[in-house]
């Protein structure tokens, strides 16, 4: 309050004074326009000194002090270090809230308050800090960073695929003091990078790309979410390289390869539900794909794959008979229903196996991860599958070793990227691209 008084401005949003936590349906409306609020606020100040929110602000109603980093060279000439404010946030309370990323990544511009004693300020255009004399103009030669756009996310649809991965992938390392809030805390990112809806954070237009998630840690189930989304899971996500994408044409922007391969490479005809009752007017459906532009038509798919069922809408009762025996709680989540293919493999734990997730990662299965090997009836190993490490001991059961998988879509693989097949299944040396299956290992609870 201080310092919006000192700057001369009359009005201070703080989330713990504006929402209202006792009235639900105007706490909901609140936290549905926060992205409104935090995108069209003056300036938001970025308390990365703090610990609580009974923490005073440096400078503003305590003292600080600050070293300056430099190095007399000669008597006419003296440097001075510049350091990145991300790199003092980083292990922030601030940087680790989930609230704070959507905040953040919405504002115009930022006073942020780093650990190292100083201040700066972030607009789309730069970043000045304390140390640095900027002149009555704002010389741009001053700033320490030209276009703020490195920092944060920005709104392209050319590259809808790649903003919204990196988000996600940011957005899931940080946490949530009311895990229900986890979609609300992203919904204000999902509405900057796509103005189409989505399903339990993942945007229609790249759903079946977003539905190809890996973890990148162990993982924790999040109540009230569904399984299929990285909503449903608490820990940090990721995509491995899709380089499936680059054959989708030539000189394309990433979307219209994105689209290009949801219609060449996808196999699901995918619908979603909220009901329990294909038949009762509580049940909504999203899809079938091809209505939004971004799947084939039934007689495409039918060509595509002879002999293949070609049947893509639910029956009746198929959902509905599986839900009436689970927990009230479960029966209101957002179910996925899908025609496709399913197969059994023996999946099995592969100690000299690892799997980076990008080549300049660290090790993956160091992180609560384990590395299992597919292996089809014959005993050969044909793929692979990321499992929390509490499946080695499970796995070793004859019983549960077997497991079904079900088709989502095809890709294909370089010898660039990093991957735990050593070589491609049909040859005896691993070529430069071959083909593979995204395929999801499918669980049952319940009857």
């Amino acid at each position: 309050m201080a310092l919006a008084r000192a700057l001369g401005q009359r009005y201070l949003w703080v989330d713990a004074l504006c929402i209202l936590q006792d009235v639900e349906v105007v706490r909901q409306q609140t936290i549905d326009d926060m992205d409104r609020i935090f995108a069209q606020s003056l300036l938001t100040m970025v308390a990365g000194t703090c610990e609580s929110a009974n923490d005073p602000l440096p400078g503003v109603t305590t003292n600080r002090s600050w070293k300056q980093r430099y190095q007399k060279v000669s008597a006419s000439l003296t440097l001075s270090a510049h350091f990145d404010f991300r790199d003092y946030l980083e292990s922030t309370k601030y940087n680790e809230r989930a609230w704070t990323f959507q905040e953040y990544q919405l504002a115009n511009r930022l006073l942020v308050f780093a650990p190292n004693g100083q201040v700066y300020f972030l607009c789309r255009e730069a970043v000045y800090s304390e140390e640095v004399i900027v002149g009555p103009d704002m010389e741009p030669d001053a700033a320490l960073l030209d276009g703020a756009d490195l920092i944060k996310l920005r709104p392209d649809p050319t590259k809808l695929w790649s903003v919204y991965e990196r988000g996600v992938h940011h957005f899931t390392a940080r946490r949530m003091t009311y895990e229900k809030d986890i979609l609300n805390a992203f919904t204000g990112i999902l509405r900057m990078i796509c103005s189409e809806r989505s399903l339990e954070g993942l945007p229609l237009p790249i759903f079946d790309l977003a539905l190809l998630w890996q973890p990148q840690q162990q993982l924790e189930r999040r109540q009230g979410f569904s399984s299929w989304s990285w909503a449903g899971w608490i820990g940090k996500v990721e995509w491995f390289d899709i380089y499936s994408l680059t054959y989708e044409g030539e000189g394309k922007t990433e979307t219209e390869r994105i689209a290009s391969w949801m219609k060449l490479r996808s196999w699901i005809v995918w619908y979603s539900s909220w009901g329990t009752d294909v038949r009762s007017p509580a049940y909504i459906m999203d899809g079938p794909p091809w209505l939004r532009g971004t799947a084939p038509s039934a007689e495409q798919h039918e060509h595509r794959f002879p002999g293949l069922h070609h049947k893509f809408v639910p029956r009746p009762r198929s959902l509905a008979r599986s839900l009436e025996n689970l927990e009230p709680q479960r029966r209101h989540i957002r179910y996925l229903q899908f025609w496709t293919t399913s197969a059994y493999f023996e999946i099995e734990h592969d100690r000299n196996m690892n799997f980076p997730i990008r080549s300049l990662d660290p090790e993956t299965t160091s992180k609560g991860l384990r590395l299992f090997t597919l292996h089809d009836r014959d005993g050969r190993a044909c793929g692979w599958v990321l499992l929390n490490d509490n499946w080695v001991n499970r796995a070793a059961n004859s019983d549960i070793r077997r497991q079904e998988f079900i088709i989502l879509s095809e890709g294909r693989y370089s010898k660039v990227y990093p991957s735990p097949m050593k070589y491609s299944p049909d040859q005896t040396e691993r070529p430069i691209v071959f083909e593979e299956f995204n395929v999801m290992m499918i669980t049952t609870t319940g009857t």
